[in-house]
């Protein structure tokens, strides 16, 4: 499945199996591919003034991202009222019902998580790439536990040097240094 943009309808080549879930700009579902039954996760996001201009830096954003660790972007499906994401399912869950469901995590299983974690986020810092939402819900597992960080929408490209000071993600996900008036430190690459 290439990542490209078609004016096609969801349904002309995907079957929504089932509700995954709801974020900021939009719901997620799980759905099958109708010629090959490869299961994707579809994030459909309502095209209005307040949504474009996520929808479109989101876009940018997936397209340039390629690491085992972050989920992939398979194709953009744009309808007259919606746009399509339709991504790689993980069908692990993600690392907040892990969780809720098992407790805290072993040493051996944090080191693992938290290790691909820090290298997805390495890899987008070093594109001068900030997530800005990272909290538990968007950090997806594989059916092996590894890891893939979703949701770009708050993601922003950067300039070098530049400062962030803009406040957004989910805030009791927040970085001390948020709560700061100040502002946050730059990003530069490592």
């Amino acid at each position: 499945m290439a990542s490209n943009s078609k004016k096609k309808r969801l349904g002309s080549q995907y079957r929504v199996l089932f509700y995954l879930g709801e974020g900021t700009f939009g719901t997620v579902v799980l759905a099958s591919h109708l010629k090959t039954e490869a299961l994707v996760a579809v994030k459909m996001v309502e095209i209005s003034k307040e949504t474009l201009k996520v929808i479109q830096a989101e876009r940018e954003i997936l397209a340039t991202l390629k690491h085992p660790n972050i989920i992939r972007l398979f194709q953009v499906l744009i309808t007259s009222s919606h746009v399509n994401f339709v991504l790689e399912y993980a069908s692990g869950g993600n690392l907040f019902d892990l969780i809720q469901e098992h407790g805290p995590l072993q040493e051996e299983e944090a080191k693992h998580i938290f290790g691909q974690l820090v290298a997805s986020l390495k890899y987008c810092h070093n594109l001068y790439i900030a997530h800005r939402d990272i909290k538990p819900q968007n950090v997806l597992l594989d059916e092996e536990r590894n890891v893939k960080l979703t949701d770009f929408g708050l993601a922003i490209k950067c300039s070098p040097g530049r400062l962030l000071s803009r406040k957004c993600g989910t805030r009791r996900f927040w970085a001390p240094e948020k709560l700061d008036i100040r502002g946050s430190r730059n990003i530069t690459p490592s």
